[in-house]
């Protein structure tokens, strides 16, 4: 029993040698856990550590984990190591880089300053924050407003909110695939939404046959009349103001359709050779060398007004 004691007693007085503590740590940093608490605060031993495995700055003192040197090193070895530092080097690192927040611990990623901080460099973070703050609508109208796509990490219950969808379609249009079914299908709210993107259309599989909203979305964006229904893409009404709305959506029109209806075959020829006209006069002069010629021509003087110049210049030396 005497012996066992005095072994326990020297390991002890050994994780308080810095010289033991420091050859340990450098073969396995997670080793600092048994260091005192004095050496847990030593610098030098800190970067043997965390430069072996970056996770030791878990055990590191609360000063060095808010030495952006010991932390460099450590996150260096093993990004995870970030969850271990300080607050403020978090915060401070999430302003430059948003991705940041995966490696943050969960407090951080359920802190609504820290989150802000994250999406406002990178919108897609909030792939990263807290399942409560990916259900705030703030934090996410603020993600989906810089860029639409972040939807796609929102909570279902705002992916299949209004306002959230309007800032979305504001945004990127295409993102859209990210909303819940049941919103688009929503005739007011779609109706909404393709008055301020025609091209929304596309996204509104169950729409595409409702007249008001096809009729909707092409008024603002002619060409998304290539999602309608073929019922309602050959509706003359609504092919006349596609066409004059965009003429090159007579394209995504039906050819007998086209055939059978003289007026709008005539209407898109006209303004086709029109929005060609319109490009060929604002094209630059320097790609049209052969109508606007950079180069000067010289014109030579006729060799009666040259010799009449010459002795009026030969007189004008005399009289001087």
């Amino acid at each position: 029993m005497g012996r066992s004691k005095k072994r326990t007693s020297v390991v002890k007085d050994d994780w308080s040698n810095r010289t033991f503590v420091r050859q340990q740590v450098t073969k396995d940093g997670l080793l600092l856990r048994h260091a005192s608490e004095s050496l847990k605060g030593a610098n030098a031993i800190v970067r043997e550590a965390v430069a072996e495995n970056g996770l030791a700055l878990e055990f590191a003192s609360e000063k060095l984990r808010d030495d952006e040197q010991i932390v460099a090193i450590a996150t260096d070895e093993n990004y995870y190591a970030l969850q271990f530092a300080s607050e403020k080097l978090i915060f401070s690192l999430l302003k430059t880089n948003g991705e940041a927040l995966q490696c943050a611990g969960e407090k951080i990623r359920d802190n609504n300053d820290a989150v802000l901080i994250a999406i406002n460099n990178n919108p897609l973070s909030l792939e990263f924050a807290s399942k409560r703050l990916r259900n705030d609508k703030n934090i996410v109208l603020e993600a989906v407003s810089n860029d639409g796509t972040a939807l796609e990490f929102a909570s279902p219950t705002l992916q299949n909110d209004a306002d959230i969808i309007m800032a979305v379609v504001r945004n990127n249009v295409d993102a859209l695939e990210f909303a819940s079914n049941n919103i688009l299908k929503n005739r007011t709210i779609m109706l909404d939404v393709v008055s301020i993107n025609g091209n929304a259309l596309e996204y509104l599989d169950e729409l595409q046959d409702n007249e008001i909203i096809v009729k909707s979305a092409v008024e603002k964006n002619g060409a998304s009349i290539q999602y309608a229904s073929e019922r309602l893409k050959n509706t003359r009404e609504i092919a006349m103001i596609a066409i004059e709305r965009h003429p090159e959506s007579v394209y995504y029109l039906d050819d007998d359709f086209i055939r059978n209806n003289h007026d709008i075959r005539i209407k898109a020829s006209k303004l086709l050779r029109r929005e060609q006209h319109m490009k060929d006069y604002k094209r630059p002069y320097k790609l049209s060398s052969t109508r606007f010629p950079t180069q000067k021509r010289t014109i030579k003087p006729k060799p009666s007004t040259l010799k009449g110049y010459k002795q009026l210049k030969k007189k004008r030396s005399k009289s001087k």
